[in-house]
């Protein structure tokens, strides 16, 4: 004969299997509960499984639109290269403005000087600085006033006539 404590209510009973733990009065109570946590512990599971698929889903998508805006870049940089190869001022200017520390590069301000003469026309003069772009050597005295006053202001003026 078996002598045990019920683990629920703490009376003895007689088990008839040596792994038993609960009386008879509490064993379909503790049944229930226990198959109310296993099936908690299951959705559990499957929601956080679901959680992981939708994470992996997320990661590919990104992945995804990552490359394509990778490709379209690249595709954009390319016609832009060819544009200011072929003659656009204002994709050459765009190419310039990239550059880390392009205020103080001469290249950048003569592409700002070609596109700024071809812009304004005959009746107008850009002028960086108070030095106009139809100066010889704008380039040039424009990045040394920016390193001197370590400020630029430009502005466009009507020619008078």
């Amino acid at each position: 004969m078996n002598i045990k404590i019920c683990a629920v209510c703490g009376a003895e009973f007689e088990a008839k299997h040596k792994n038993t733990k609960y009386c008879q009065n509490c064993q379909a109570a503790a049944d229930r509960q226990q198959g109310t946590q296993r099936a908690r512990a299951r959705r559990a599971e499957m929601r956080e499984s679901e959680r992981q698929f939708m994470r992996e889903q997320q990661a590919k998508a990104r992945e995804e639109r990552e490359k394509e805006f990778e490709k379209a870049a690249a595709a954009r940089e390319k016609e832009l290269q060819a544009a200011a190869a072929s003659g656009d001022l204002l994709a050459a200017l765009t190419i310039a403005e990239r550059e880390p520390g392009r205020y103080y590069s001469t290249k950048y301000w003569k592409a700002y000087k070609n596109y700024a003469a071809d812009q304004n026309g005959n009746n107008f003069v850009t002028v960086v600085n108070g030095i106009p772009v139809t100066d010889p050597d704008f380039e040039k005295l424009v990045v040394d006033s920016i390193k001197a006053t370590n400020k630029f202001v430009t502005h466009t003026m009507k020619i008078r006539q």
